[in-house]
């Protein structure tokens, strides 16, 4: 049992198992096998679920349902990045104006808004369903609008 407790000064997931091998302990020793053949089919049905649960969970680990929304949110840094690419070409002086019958580009706050509003939605859609709330979800997705333009 003190072994098995100790496993966790190696990690969150040796000590998963330290925990997990302390209780399949503690319930064969409330459980004792009669004969050495019930003892193996129990070490068999033990590793037959340890595989069943790998199984499982390598077969459901592909499944990323934060995906959507760090995309959403990537795509912000993207663009961010490219206005301070475009703003580190400018000279000393500033912008360079547009000339005369050329209308000016949109602004890179309204597009900078657009992507924060949509990775907002894509977060809020995928934190739906869930359970629970996240530690920061406030502080992190409330930003009032006269912030960023």
């Amino acid at each position: 049992m003190t072994a098995c407790g100790f496993a966790r000064s190696y990690g969150d997931t040796p000590g998963l198992m330290g925990v997990v091998l302390a209780n399949y302990f503690v319930v064969s020793l409330a459980l004792p096998a009669n004969d050495v053949a019930d003892a193996l089919l129990r070490s068999g049905l033990f590793l037959v679920g340890g595989a069943w649960a790998m199984f499982l969970a390598l077969m459901l680990w592909p499944l990323v349902p934060y995906r959507p929304a760090r995309l959403a949110i990537a795509r912000c840094y993207d663009a961010l990045a490219d206005h301070a690419e475009e703003v580190g070409r400018w000279p000393l002086e500033g912008a360079a104006s547009a000339p005369a019958g050329v209308l000016p580009e949109v602004p890179w706050q309204a597009r900078m808004r657009q992507l924060i509003e949509q990775a907002r939605t894509m977060l809020a859609s995928t934190r739906m369903g869930r359970a629970g709330r996240a530690a920061g979800a406030n502080s992190c997705w409330c930003w009032p609008k006269a912030r960023i333009r």
